[in-house]
């Protein structure tokens, strides 16, 4: 079984998925500027398929971590950041 979408609905899927991508580039950078704040300091880049978050460590020789967050909204990525990296976070301060 096939899901076809008609042109409105591709429209509104496209909008919505636009409107995540950008509410998801806020709280990364949000969140980068609460960590530097806190001496940590890394660089949270979203991908272009909004599929992962990558942290690259700036003061540490820790290898990026990719953190898996395509189905997330906003807050639900944060807590898979925090999940998958707080610790590493925590050491970073």
């Amino acid at each position: 079984m096939t899901l076809e979408l008609n042109e409105e609905q591709r429209a509104e899927l496209a909008r919505l998925r636009a409107l995540d991508a950008k509410q998801k580039a806020r709280v990364l950078e949000l969140l980068e500027n609460t960590l530097s704040a806190a001496d940590v300091h890394v660089f949270l880049t979203l991908d272009d398929n909004q599929e992962t978050v990558t942290i690259n460590y700036l003061e540490s020789c820790k290898p990026n971590k990719v953190i898996r967050v395509g189905m997330d909204n906003p807050m639900a990525m944060l807590v898979d950041i925090f999940k998958s990296a707080g610790r590493d976070l925590l050491e970073e301060a």
